[in-house]
């Protein structure tokens, strides 16, 4: 036993000598854009991958062209087993990752080495520097200092060992591909109007909804869970099961965020003109504030169930400061029905239409409390509300000592 052990020491020392006498490979790498974090501007993420990527190049490394990179990989840059997949997929040994966020003056980086062929992270590092218009300084320094550490970390392999590995991954690719091609393929087209959507499945990026729709590579049978996202609007996802007999599937219009709306309305007892609101967004489909006005013509001897009125022809115009609240909105933004309340205060004015159009003739200052229902909100919505206006507590002029009134409104919505 002694002697067997004594051989395969002396056996595995010969080896050794050879391998060290052997040409040794360098190293290939991949280096991906790097992820923009906390909303940062995206103009930076190609740029911190391409200046990597020349300074590893410039050290010895074989590195793949980034812009090929670029233009072949889809997927979330954060992903790092679709990365890793990727990677493998164009025969490169190490994958080189990372992030970015812009906080005031400051850029803050981090930056990942994941050697392929171990499985195992070889060099994660975290640097910040100034931004503005020192960052390409800031960016081109701080990756200096990461191909650096990732040229400690990372030395040439023999070429029998490299050539070993490859062989591996070429194994372990083939049959991840081998796997994937059971099945019948099926090609999902997605349709929607959202130009420009952006279709995820989990963290990866499927594409982009373009001309009106996406096709989707899947299986017959498989189960797609997709989410729809894009600026400006919720997103919503969806769960569907992948058929040839109906490969085209229609998806409902994202909800906009209502960052503003604007209101037009008619009133049962004002038939001859309208109303219009428009409003800002405190919180995006909770809160707003905003003005109304209208313009109404209101016949000759109309009743305005005032003590003392004009019996000649008006024009009221009134003119309301405003708060709306979408109590469904905390909770179910998206809902198609959104109640509504709304608080306003202001006054109307009043111009009497004889001898002369428009001659002023009164003015009232009073508060309102409105119930109001938005029906498929949307870009544009059905609505209707219930005004309740007070007494006036100030008038002046031809009408005076107006009771409490109560409006019936029906109009749309526009955001």
């Amino acid at each position: 036993m002694k002697r067997n052990m004594l051989v395969i020491f002396l056996l595995l020392l010969s080896l050794r000598g050879f391998a060290q006498q052997e040409k040794l490979i360098e190293r290939t790498v991949a280096v991906f854009d790097f992820a923009p974090m906390n909303e940062s501007e995206a103009e930076y993420s190609s740029i911190c991958a391409d200046t990597i990527a020349i300074e590893l190049e410039r050290i010895g490394y074989s590195v793949l062209d980034t812009s090929q990179i670029r233009k072949a990989y889809k997927g979330s840059l954060i992903d790092e087993p679709a990365l890793i997949q990727f990677a493998k997929e164009q025969k490169a040994d190490v994958v080189v990752m990372g992030f970015y966020t812009i906080e005031g003056m400051s850029i803050h980086i981090g930056v990942r080495a994941i050697d392929i062929l171990t499985g195992l992270t070889a060099v994660s590092a975290f640097n910040t520097g100034k931004s503005g218009v020192a960052i390409f300084d800031t960016i081109d320094d701080i990756s200096s200092k990461v191909a650096k550490k990732i040229r400690e970390a990372l030395q040439p392999l023999p070429e029998s060992e490299l050539i070993i590995y490859r062989e591996v991954t070429k194994v372990e690719t083939t049959v991840v591909e081998e796997v994937i091609e059971q099945g019948t393929p099926v090609t999902v087209v997605l349709q929607s109007k959202d130009e420009g959507a952006e279709v995820y499945s989990g963290e990866t990026l499927l594409g982009t909804i373009e001309q009106g729709q996406l096709a989707v590579d899947t299986k017959e049978g498989a189960s797609l869970v997709l989410t729809i996202k894009k600026q400006g609007f919720y997103s919503r996802t969806l769960e569907l099961k992948a058929s040839g007999k109906k490969p085209q599937v229609n998806l409902r219009r994202l909800q906009p965020v209502a960052y503003n709306e604007v209101l037009a309305f008619i009133t049962h007892d004002r038939p001859l003109g309208i109303n219009g609101l428009y409003s800002r967004a405190i919180f995006p489909d909770v809160f707003y504030y905003g003005g109304m006005t209208g313009l109404f013509f209101i016949p000759q001897d109309f009743d305005f169930g005032a003590e003392n009125h004009d019996p000649r022809a008006f024009f009221e115009l009134p003119l309301y400061a405003t708060l709306t609240f979408y109590p469904l909105g905390i909770f179910a933004p998206q809902y198609s029905f959104q109640p509504y309340l709304r608080g306003s205060i202001g006054g109307e004015l009043y111009f009497s239409n004889f001898p002369n159009a428009f001659n002023f003739s009164a003015v009232l200052a009073r508060g309102s409390f409105v119930l109001g229902m938005t029906i498929a909100p949307g870009t544009i919505a059905l609505t209707g509300e219930i005004q309740i206006l007070s007494s006036p507590f100030f008038s002046w002029g031809t009408l005076t000592q107006f009771p409490p009134v109560i409006h019936l409104c029906i109009g749309v919505r526009y955001i």
